[in-house]
């Protein structure tokens, strides 16, 4: 039943909108035409839907090809134990229940293992997927492979849906960051001094000296040049 409502709510013909803290499919006419369906959206990358089973209902050309199938038809029905290695699977899975628990969009950068062993660095931005009823239909997910594609798209789109405002916290190599950490780690890998970081944040030097402190404690490294030499792979 929960396969077949999903089916129902997703097609070339229903349109990509905001809804709460995540997103909703709905009718060309019933929202601006800005809006995008998940058939155009191989523009910003790789983008599935998957239902509450974490089963794939839908996946654009490029999500596709990235998964090592031929067609989108090919990949409808498969889980992600048929398309990762076991272990990540496992770790994509419980991502997955997090988004479905909390209902909130998640951003992260990991790395997935497709069974034959080709690994990939990934953005990944996942937001809860809500069906014609306003119930949790499953999750709407975009990823982007860091170093070949360009995430501004992705991340543009998303802030235009509203999605990125719901974001709470991102995580980088399986460790959690609260939205500030990420903005001063932002700024601090665009190469600003902690007085730059916190003018264009609007915070106190100290405070920006504290939350780098933070960041550093986390990913286990002693200076600021050991922390941006340990992040050069996710920039």
């Amino acid at each position: 039943m929960l396969r077949s409502t999903i089916h129902r709510s997703i097609s070339n013909e229903l349109y990509i909108h905001k809804y709460g803290n995540g997103v909703k499919l709905v009718r060309p006419y019933e929202i601006a035409p800005s809006s995008m369906t998940l058939h155009q959206s191989h523009t910003i990358g790789h983008a599935s839907t998957l239902n509450c089973e974490s089963e794939i209902v839908r996946m654009n050309a490029a999500g596709a090809e990235l998964n090592g199938f031929a067609s989108e038809n090919d990949v409808v029905g498969k889980s992600l134990f048929d398309l990762f290695e076991k272990n990540n699977a496992k770790e994509l899975r419980d991502h997955d229940i997090e988004i479905l628990n909390t209902k909130k969009t998640c951003i992260s950068v990991n790395k997935t293992t497709r069974k034959d062993g080709q690994d990939f660095n990934n953005l990944i931005i996942d937001a809860p997927c809500y069906g014609d009823d306003d119930k949790l239909i499953g999750i709407l997910g975009f990823s982007v492979v860091i170093g070949s594609q360009p995430v501004e798209p992705a991340l543009n789109y998303f802030r235009e849906l509203g999605l990125l405002e719901t974001v709470r916290r991102i995580t980088i190599s399986d460790i959690k960051l609260t939205k500030r950490e990420k903005e001063c780690l932002d700024q601090l890998m665009y190469g600003k001094s902690y007085k730059q970081i916190a003018e264009t944040l609007l915070l106190s030097a100290r405070t920006v000296e504290h939350t780098i402190e933070r960041v550093k404690i986390k990913f286990g490294v002693k200076t600021k040049f050991q922390l941006i030499d340990f992040m050069q792979a996710y920039y």
